[in-house]
């Protein structure tokens, strides 16, 4: 069983302090371009970054600033500025790897990409690749390869791998089929209504009729000034043998803005054997 109290420790690691102000963590995801030509727009560790690495960051580039921030607003809105925070998935992909390693355990052996879609990439003439990956070497893979593999063949961090769709993945996860059997460490995912971006959110506390989940939230459901990132938020149970998304979400604008399926619930299968 999954030690809620602990999810819950390493997830608060995300609220920084500096100049006697603490203040939770933006929220950063790279803007990967959609058309050729177009630049992408990447941050400081990407969106990836751990609360060690942020923290280290925003001492690195905070310089004369520091003398005019003085709320924690104003702490976050200067990250956002220089494109310092984190995502959902690479908040997510800490808390679960700080956790297992704390059992003894490495999350990237745990999570996988396909093979068809490694492939894919080899194809891509937009990549290039170390002279030993071959097509041959992909192929004798199986049909899941580990981003801890992955991570061998490439040199690739995981984190960097290791978007919502893979985090939440079938092949990593199990779907939890009613919100009666949902317990701490599990996942919601979702996709954005008007966005064409998925998101997930981490269930760390169950009390009676309350899920009490935390995520990175999105700019995108967030009113204009404001920088979004890392919050917590309540699910109250009002139909237990229905899915999420049948249930009370305190915070409508993140149910409203977002569109879930029946099967959004899922609980990451190496989670079992602790």
């Amino acid at each position: 069983m999954i030690d809620s109290r602990k999810l819950i420790e390493i997830a608060n690691r995300y609220k920084l302090s500096e100049g006697g102000v603490e203040f939770w963590t933006p929220y950063w995801r790279d803007e990967v371009p959609s058309h050729q030509g177009e630049h992408p727009v990447r941050g400081l560790y990407n969106g990836k970054g751990s609360p060690d690495e942020i923290q280290e960051a925003l001492e690195q580039h905070i310089g004369q600033a520091k003398g005019h921030l003085k709320t924690g607003n104003d702490y976050r809105q200067f990250m956002a500025s220089i494109r310092l925070g984190v995502d959902c998935s690479g908040f997510i992909f800490h808390v679960f790897d700080e956790y297992l390693q704390d059992q003894g355990l490495n999350l990237a052996d745990y999570l996988y990409k396909d093979r068809t879609a490694l492939l894919k990439d080899f194809f891509n003439p937009a990549y290039t690749h170390p002279p030993h990956i071959t097509e041959d070497l992909l192929q004798s893979q199986p049909e899941h390869v580990s981003l801890a593999k992955i991570q061998e063949f490439w040199g690739n961090q995981p984190v960097r791998l290791a978007g919502v769709r893979i985090l939440t993945s079938l092949a990593a996860n199990e779907v939890v089929p009613t919100v009666n059997k949902i317990r701490p460490g599990d996942q919601i995912v979702m996709d954005g209504r008007n966005v064409n971006i998925p998101h997930h959110i981490l269930v760390v506390e169950v009390t009676g009729d309350k899920l009490m989940y935390v995520h990175s939230g999105r700019l995108d459901v967030r009113a204009e000034g404001e920088v979004g990132g890392v919050e917590y938020g309540v699910i109250t149970i009002t139909n237990p043998n229905k899915p999420i998304n049948h249930q009370d979400w305190h915070n409508q604008q993140l149910f409203n803005e977002h569109v879930m399926d029946d099967d959004c619930q899922r609980r990451l299968k190496v989670f079992n054997e602790l």
